[in-house]
């Protein structure tokens, strides 16, 4: 399923036709930058002109690219003045430069109104243009460089500290002489109390020690006694008795729901600084993601298909902290089909799945490995929806699927959608900004799931009832007959 909103119809002379191109309205666009798995091609025009001024980028590797995900970037100057023509234009010139880029071949097309540009002479300084985004084609030989690249990426991060057992302590923690361990941080934790099936909301105490001493989840906030107290979080006898125990900390929970119906399995979640500590990693959206998140009783379900060998990267440098602290983990890793020529790739029944209940880190690197070995996906509609479905029959009693997901791929069974009974909670890999891919908005609504990008949580979206709007990304999404769809403003173009 293509997301930009174009109808062709094909004459005998080639493409031609007209349509919908949605724009979203931006204070200015941020230029993208190459990525080690993605690329950029920088065609810079004048304002309101479609002639090309410059070319930035490798155009040679974008000859060879697999989809395109194209942005077309202009100005509102004059404020609300009509720039369907000057669009249209602007894709004509980008389809007559590069024959190879076409509608067929175009993932992603997004139109951009910048309003910084209210005055002309700022609105020159804008760039406007074109910006075209790919990834190659993969090959055999992508495969290898691949799985080398991650290997690479997963050498083990420094180790964390075994913590010696401390004595139960009641009510508040004075800590007198704290050993030190080699001088590196820990994982959070209250020698009072077990955290297991609680999410810790606040620590209070001194912030700058708790920080130096513990590896804070992200989702923790850290407060002083005295900022506490003003929050109302304790009461004034419990500021006045600890205010000036430099290290002495209290925790702030709540207790997880699932935790009341079934044991709540462990999760040692990277914070902030942990995440800088991987430095090697060229994106961080799966860690940031898991380090806001907990979930229990889950099935690991991740798309290992061409290019996302950074996010997998992640997920395993978080999987060998994860077996550091719990028994099994049921992982699911899929390719789309094996190598299987596209035309052969039958919705429901693609294949390429591979599964299994690790019980050390050393098994789920071999079954991400193997699988990644043995396709690396061709097309970009893949069998996402397939693959949930099998995580949900093979292993009966979990209750929740998190789905390592690629933003470039449109689901290609989504007829599957409609079976699935557990919610999906969808970390989204290779988005910019508010483009979003709908599938995976779609897929977050009909399983009562949630949808994470490295700068938001998106939850809810079930509830949300006809005619309702919901700001995702950035853009206005809207309830119509029962499917969320993007609201942004419509401009008719013509298409070369």
């Amino acid at each position: 399923m293509k997301r930009f909103l174009l109808f062709l119809a094909i004459t005998g002379t080639g493409l031609s036709g007209a349509g919908q191109l949605v724009q979203t309205r931006t204070s200015f666009y941020q230029l993208p930058s190459d990525q080690p798995f993605e690329k950029v091609v920088l065609l810079k025009m004048p304002y309101a002109g479609a002639v090309i001024e410059s070319i930035t980028g490798d155009t040679a590797a974008m000859s060879m690219a697999g989809g395109f995900i194209i942005d077309v970037v202009c100005t509102d100057y004059p404020t609300e003045q009509s720039l369907a023509r000057l669009n249209s234009n602007r894709l004509k010139t980008l389809y007559k430069r590069f024959p190879f880029i076409s509608p067929a071949t175009t993932l992603q097309l997004n139109c951009y109104r910048q309003l910084q540009g209210t005055e002309k002479e700022r609105a020159l300084t804008l760039f406007h243009g074109i910006v075209v985004r790919f990834r190659k084609k993969q090959t055999p030989g992508d495969q290898v460089r691949e799985l080398s690249l991650l290997d690479s990426l997963i050498q083990a991060p420094r180790r964390l500290p075994v913590l010696k057992s401390v004595p139960p302590i009641s009510g508040a923690l004075p800590v007198n002489n704290p050993e030190s361990v080699e001088d590196t941080r820990v994982p959070y934790y209250d020698p009072s109390m077990s955290l297991q099936g609680k999410r810790v909301t606040h620590i209070i105490g001194d912030t700058a020690w708790l920080r130096k001493k513990f590896l804070i989840p992200d989702h923790a906030v850290v407060l002083d006694f005295k900022s506490a107290y003003k929050k109302k979080f304790i009461p004034k006898s419990v500021y006045q008795r600890f205010r000036d125990r430099g290290r002495t900390w209290l925790t702030l929970y709540q207790p997880l729901e699932a935790a009341r119906q079934e044991p709540v399995e462990p999760l040692i979640v990277p914070d902030t600084a942990y995440i800088l500590a991987n430095r090697s990693m060229p994106d961080s959206t799966l860690l940031h993601v898991l380090g806001r998140n907990q979930w229990s009783n889950y099935v690991i379900v991740g798309d290992v298909t061409g290019s996302m060998y950074p996010y997998t990267a992640q997920l395993l440098r978080w999987l060998q902290l994860q077996f550091a602290g719990r028994q099994a983990i049921r992982c699911v890793f899929f390719n789309d089909g094996d190598d299987r020529d596209d035309d052969k790739k039958k919705p429901g029944k693609t294949g390429g799945i591979y599964l299994r209940q690790c019980n050390r880190y050393e098994e789920a690197e071999a079954l991400v490995k193997t699988a990644m070995q043995k396709g690396s996906g061709g097309d970009f509609p893949e069998n996402t929806a397939e693959a949930l479905f099998v995580a949900q029959e093979r292993f009966p009693g979990s209750r929740h699927l998190i789905l390592v997901a690629d933003n470039w791929a449109a689901v290609r069974d989504r007829f599957l959608i409609k079976h699935l009974e557990l919610p999906v909670h969808i970390i989204l890999c290779g988005s910019h900004g508010n483009d979003i891919h709908p599938d995976y908005l779609a897929l977050a609504r009909a399983t009562r799931g949630s949808l994470h990008t490295l700068e938001e949580d998106i939850t809810g979206l079930h509830e949300l009832k006809e005619g309702e709007q919901r700001i995702i990304g950035g853009r206005k999404f809207e309830v119509r007959n029962g499917q969320l769809t993007d609201a942004g403003e419509v401009m008719e173009i013509a298409v070369p």
